[in-house]
This record gives structure tokens, C-alpha cells and sequence, in this order.
């Protein structure tokens, strides 16, 4: 006997499956705030506090120029921490005021109290985002990173923009309003300050790779830089998914040593995406070694000998950075995406 599913429930099961594909939501909160604001002096604590304490927010400091325009922080940089606060309506003016997930939130407003946030919590996302610092040349003091966009979920994404902003975790200056410590400030973006165009992977599975350059400034402290990445809706500038590297002093450590990451010149390796468990390596008559690391560096997995294929069994779905020993070759790393 056949039985026959009424289309809104066929189309219920759709959306919970498609829903339960989907991935949270990092809250994105961008605080716009004044070095020599005294009104920044006596709120920011309890902000910074709260804030703190959630681990489903990613906060950004940005200093305008108004209403002071001799803010230390600004001075540092002052056309893109003025853009960027022109970016949102309203805004550029008066300190401190914050934007959450890419909606000015009122001036008035507690931005210490959970009210403030519970609209834009528990939300999920069709992507997420993965951060690779993948170098640091010396000769042209020149930082590179690439930025892979994951396709967790079928989506009706429109043009987006991506935002990567160098932030630097703490800086320590005493303030003529009474702070001595400033968190996550932004310093420079290696994208336009209002973002670069991107896609989305419109496969459930696929990934979209963009890479970035940005010249390091002796200003900022290395062990305390950042790289932080915010996609948006162009039209709307609805937050789609944030994310934070924050592990950039080690790019000089491990697999991000290597100046470049692409196609192997020497051999290849498919599938990739990694789609079962199993990778295939084609002219790897001189491999001696493999090592499997994930995006913060760590090593995940490890082969001594050679071998024309790697069982991965157990890997979970993410970015991954692959190298290659080999003996008339040397060294060539890859990234890999497990799905």
C-alpha cells in the first residue's frame, strides 16, 4: 500500500532537514567607541564585561574621529575607522554606539544587558568560515591569508561582501577617559574597508577560496594581531556569518611556514573535496611523509612512508592544510576540504 505525504509535510521534512544542515551563527558586534569619550569612559566596562563573558560573540573595536578627532586609536588610522562607522546610518556622530549582526542598535539602549542581544542569538547560517594565516614575507613585510567559505547549507544567498579586518586583542594605553585597556581594535582591513565582493558556493558541500595581503605595521603588538573576517548581505548588511583567527603569531610556526598553498607542482591529489575517507596521491613515487593539520596549526594526522593513498577515517567536515614530503621535491603543502 502506497501512502501518500501531504506536500506541506513533504515540505516541513525539507526545511527541518535543510535547517538541521545549517550552522550557528557567530553574534558579530562592532563598537564604535572614542579614546577621549567620557560617556565611553563610564559605559564601556560594563560592555566589555558582558560581552566577555559570551561565547557566541565576536566584538570589534572601531574609533571615528568624532565626536574627537584627536582619539589616539583613530589617529592610528583615521580614513577606515571613519569609514567603517559611515558604513552604518546614523552612527558617525557621537560614541559610543554599537551594531549588531549589521543593525545600528539605539544609543539609549543598555549594551550590557542580554535584551540587547537575545533578537540576533541562536541563529544559524547557511556558511561558515575558515581563517588561514598563511605566511609572513619578511622582505616585503607583507601578511597573507586565506579565507575559505564552506557551503553547509542549500541557500538563496544573494551578493555579499566580506569584510577582513587585521584587530589587535588588547592595547594598553591610558586613555584621557579613564581606559587603560582597548579590546580587539581594528587597525587595518586587508579587504576594502566596506567589504569585497564574494560568492557563496551554491553546492552544499563546496567552498569558495579567497586570498588577502596586508603590509604589517610596527605599531601594532604581532603576538596580540588578529585576523577577523565578517560576510554580509551588500543590500541589507545583515551579518551572515563572522569569524576570528587567533593564533597569527604562529604563522611563522608549523605548516604556515610555507610561503604559498595551492596545486601541487610535483603530484596531485583527488578527490578534493574529500567527500569518503580516502585520499588518492597521482605521481608520488617519492613521498616520504604526510601530515594533516587544521587551520590553528595543530596536527590531526600523520603517515611516515610511501604511498599512493591515506585513509582518513574520522575526520571531521572542515578545512585542512595537507603536507607533502618528498624526496626530490621537498615540501608542498595544499588545502584540503573534508565534507
Amino acid at each position: 500500500m502506497k501512502i501518500r505525504i501531504p506536500f506541506f509535510l513533504a515540505l516541513l521534512f525539507m526545511m527541518m532537514n535543510e535547517a538541521q544542515a545549517q550552522v550557528p551563527k557567530t553574534v558579530m558586534v562592532e563598537h564604535f567607541t572614542n579614546t577621549r569619550c567620557g560617556i565611553c569612559g563610564s559605559r564601556n566596562p560594563s560592555f566589555i564585561n558582558y560581552i566577555s563573558s559570551r561565547s557566541d560573540i565576536l566584538h570589534m573595536s572601531v574609533h571615528p574621529s568624532r565626536p574627537y578627532n584627536t582619539c589616539f586609536l583613530n589617529n592610528h588610522n583615521p580614513s577606515e575607522n571613519d569609514s567603517r562607522t559611515q558604513f552604518y546610518s546614523g552612527v558617525f556622530g557621537s560614541t559610543p554606539r554599537i551594531v549588531v549582526g549589521g543593525s545600528v542598535i539605539a544609543a539609549n539602549v543598555n549594551y550590557a544587558s542580554m535584551n540587547t542581544y537575545s533578537p540576533y542569538t541562536g541563529q544559524t547560517s547557511p556558511i561558515s568560515i575558515a581563517i588561514d594565516p598563511i605566511g609572513y614575507e619578511q622582505s616585503t613585510e607583507m601578511l597573507k591569508f586565506r579565507v575559505v567559505l564552506h557551503t553547509e547549507a542549500s541557500h538563496s544567498l544573494g551578493n555579499l561582501s566580506l569584510l577582513l579586518a587585521v584587530t589587535e586583542d588588547t592595547v594598553f594605553f591610558a586613555a584621557p577617559n579613564g581606559e587603560n585597556r582597548h579590546y580587539n581594535v581594528f587597525r587595518q582591513s586587508a579587504t576594502d574597508v566596506m567589504g569585497d565582493p564574494v560568492t557563496a558556493a551554491t553546492m552544499v558541500g563546496d567552498s569558495m577560496v579567497y586570498t588577502y595581503s596586508l603590509k604589517y605595521n610596527s605599531d601594532w603588538d604581532f603576538d596580540r594581531i588578529n585576523a577577523t573576517v565578517i560576510v554580509q548581505e551588500t543590500a541589507s548588511k545583515e551579518v551572515v556569518q563572522a569569524a576570528r583567527q587567533t593564533k597569527m603569531n604562529q604563522m611563522n610556526q608549523g605548516p604556515n611556514s610555507i610561503e604559498e598553498m595551492g596545486t601541487m607542482h610535483s603530484l596531485s591529489i583527488f578527490p578534493n573535496p574529500l567527500r569518503g575517507s580516502i585520499i588518492q596521491f597521482q605521481n608520488a613515487t617519492q613521498i616520504t611523509s604526510l601530515q594533516l593539520f587544521d587551520l590553528n596549526g595543530n596536527q590531526v594526522a600523520q603517515r611516515e612512508g610511501h604511498t599512493e593513498q591515506w585513509v582518513l577515517e574520522n575526520l571531521n567536515p572542515g578545512a585542512y592544510i595537507l603536507r607533502v614530503n618528498d624526496e626530490q621535491h621537498g615540501t608542498q603543502t595544499q588545502l584540503l576540504i573534508k565534507q
